[in-house]
């Protein structure tokens, strides 16, 4: 996950993720209006953009009407970057640069997809493509780490931290899918954080929107599928693999898997982590906050906020991850351990998940239980703060179990704005991206 950051850190590191977008004023680059899914007019979109459907820029759609999952509602092509310019926001968010060969143009997609109810709603995504020459393109699909903010998305495109391994592969050529997930970016709702169903079909919804974006920008994708996701998108990326080797829709071939740093054991590694003080108390307070809330809008956790959060936190939590607040006002707003912040009852609930929460975490950890023909290679670092790595070798016995060598691949410990999350994130975007390209060439024809 980018964020959340400590907060000491916060009013420091928040300009150097968010760049233009502060905790103060998230419209001032276009972010969605905190008010509504919807962007405010003002503020929605980079001037001059080519837009597909709607009526424009003013056009955004909040809802589906009578269309079918996948299609695509609006897009807006909302920067452009040469070369150089792709290098330099690279390097400037701390990723290597050195893999860029070509410009590239982002997308702003909205498309209809389904709730976890199984109404259909708009969500939203990144498309990065290539300003290459080749018509033909192989699809790198990135799942994004832990957002709670739905302006740090990345069609938003005003985090640098989330949009550099998009930058990153559609550099070397490839056309990128990134999904914000529901109820981020311009979606609408609110994020069910952890619910891997979701973030299967938001994800494969966003790519048969994608192939109806190409076919209105003379591109098409050669069917050529790698997929990669950091953090909260580790198990994205692997549930959308499976997925898709199981039920592949037409044209779509899956070809490796580069999961990174994902937390694979909720239930065996993470918590358990959290509650010995493995991870950072804010952090392990920020992640239960939001699993617990995001679950009960779900599943039905909790009858209200303050059987399981103490005063004064019982009365913010699920404002806090409504998907409207800024990550360092959130972090701000939380404790820094979880014994105050969770009452004797909560505290039970996350030791020992029972009921609706126990289910859903189950839901997450059986993502690596899975026999596939699909190579995949597990990124971790040792000392990860956040995830710890025990994360990755429980996902790797479970492949064993299958029949599967999913092999760990372990980055040299390296920190990045004090994190060694965060350096596993941009260390092993650069080895993904060398792996898919050894897999499958950014371009065929």
């Amino acid at each position: 996950m980018p964020l959340p950051l400590a907060p000491a850190l916060a009013p420091a590191l928040a300009a150097a993720f968010l760049g233009v977008v502060g905790a103060a004023d998230p419209a001032a680059a276009g972010a969605p209006n905190h008010a509504a899914a919807a962007p405010s007019p003002a503020s929605s979109t980079t001037a001059g953009g080519e837009v597909v459907g709607g009526g424009g820029p003013r056009g955004i759609p909040t809802t589906v009407g009578d269309a079918a999952p996948g299609q695509l509602l609006w897009a807006q092509r909302f920067r452009t970057l040469n070369a150089g310019q792709v290098r330099a926001a690279i390097g400037d968010a701390g990723f290597d640069p050195s893999g860029v060969r070509v410009g590239v143009d982002l997308w702003r997609v909205v498309y209809a997809t389904t709730d976890p109810s199984g109404a259909r709603v708009t969500a939203s995504g990144l498309v990065a493509l290539p300003r290459s020459d080749a018509n033909r393109l192989t699809t790198v699909l990135i799942e994004h780490g832990t957002l709670a903010y739905r302006g740090d998305a990345p069609s938003v495109g005003a985090n640098p931290f989330v949009l550099a391994a998009p930058l990153q592969a559609a550099g070397a050529g490839y056309l990128v899918v990134s999904p914000d997930y529901l109820g981020l970016g311009y979606g609408a709702g609110t994020h069910p954080y952890l619910h891997i169903p979701s973030e299967v079909s938001a994800s494969v919804d966003l790519l048969t929107a994608t192939r109806r974006l190409l076919d209105r920008t003379e591109r098409a994708a050669t069917g050529d599928l790698l997929v990669g996701g950091f953090s909260q998108g580790g198990p994205a990326a692997l549930a959308v693999a499976r997925h898709l080797e199981a039920t592949p829709p037409a044209g779509w071939r899956v070809r490796a898997v580069a999961p990174i740093s994902g937390p694979y054991a909720i239930v065996d590694v993470q918590i358990p982590a959290m509650l010995r003080g493995e991870v950072p108390g804010y952090v392990a307070a920020y992640y239960t906050t939001y699993a617990l809330t995001a679950t009960d809008k779900v599943r039905s956790v909790y009858a209200k906020p303050a059987e399981v959060f103490r005063r004064p936190y019982a009365g913010r939590a699920e404002t806090l991850f409504g998907s409207n607040v800024p990550e360092p006002e959130i972090i701000a707003a939380l404790p820094g351990d979880l014994d105050s912040l969770l009452t004797p009852r909560g505290m039970a609930l996350v030791r020992d998940p029972t009921g609706p929460f126990a289910r859903a975490m189950a839901a997450n950890d059986r993502v690596c239980a899975w026999s596939t023909r699909v190579p995949v290679r597990l990124f971790r670092m040792l000392g990860d703060e956040q995830v710890p790595a025990a994360n990755t070798e429980a996902c790797a016995r479970q492949f064993r179990a299958k029949g599967v060598n999913a092999r760990i691949v372990n980055l040299s410990p390296r920190a990045v704005s004090g994190s060694l999350h965060l350096g596993s994130g941009v260390d092993a975007a650069a080895a993904t991206l060398a792996w898919f390209q050894q897999v499958s060439s950014p371009a065929a024809g």
